[in-house]
């Protein structure tokens, strides 16, 4: 790690250096102002470390990742794992860790509401409603005003560029906007009218790419 892991260390040591040293004299101003600073300064170094780990990671994983090899197999166990739900905390505040009463709880929780038609239930309370903040009746309007052209290009500049939609990253709809702009946003504009969405636009293509020469 170099410079960078070493920076971290002994911004590290200084902060708590400083915290201990307000510790023993917590009403000198002095000390507080010093432990606030170097705690800054800490951070600052953390937010450096972690970036740099990031980076290194995905060095690591762009040179081995798609190689049929020990470290493809390891972050493919990792990555199960850590997705895996092993145990569940019951009603009566216990840990549940049986692998067959995990599954059977969480299938039953599912199949609980999935799959079944529900409306609300009760009735709103409009005087629990008017004790707190209440919109205006301009706000109200304008949230309920019908999307334009605008708001489509507007949502479609916040999405990442390497974000794929309908196949394709984001950032080719924002190159090519002059040329597609008015086809997209009518589309995304009749889904707003109409609830419905072409299937195609949701399609996925699933390839199996052999880990093999």
């Amino acid at each position: 790690m170099g410079d960078v892991g070493c920076q971290f260390e002994q911004s590290k040591s200084l902060f708590h250096q400083a915290q201990n040293a307000l510790f023993a004299d917590p009403s000198n101003a002095s000390l507080a102002s010093a432990e606030r600073e170097t705690y800054l300064e800490y951070r600052r170094h953390e937010k450096f470390l972690e970036s740099f780990l990031r980076q290194k990671s995905k060095i690591t994983w762009l040179r081995f990742g798609d190689d049929n090899t020990a470290y493809f197999h390891a972050s493919l166990k990792k990555r199960k794992m850590s997705n895996r739900i092993v145990s569940y905390i019951s009603a009566d505040g216990s840990v549940v860790d049986d692998y067959k009463q995990v599954t059977h709880h969480f299938l039953h929780h599912f199949q609980s509401f999935l799959g079944c038609s529900g409306r609300a239930n009760g009735h709103i309370d409009m005087q629990s409603i008017s004790c707190g903040p209440v919109l205006d009746m301009a706000s109200q309007l304008d949230l309920i005003k019908p999307f334009t052209f605008h708001d489509v290009k507007i949502a479609l500049s916040s999405i990442h560029p390497f974000k794929s939609l309908d196949g394709y990253g984001a950032s080719f709809f924002k190159v090519m906007w002059k040329e597609i702009g008015r086809e997209v946003s009518l589309a995304v504009l009749e889904f707003f009218e109409t609830g419905f969405i072409l299937q195609s636009l949701n399609d996925t293509l699933l390839v199996l790419i052999p880990k093999v020469d």
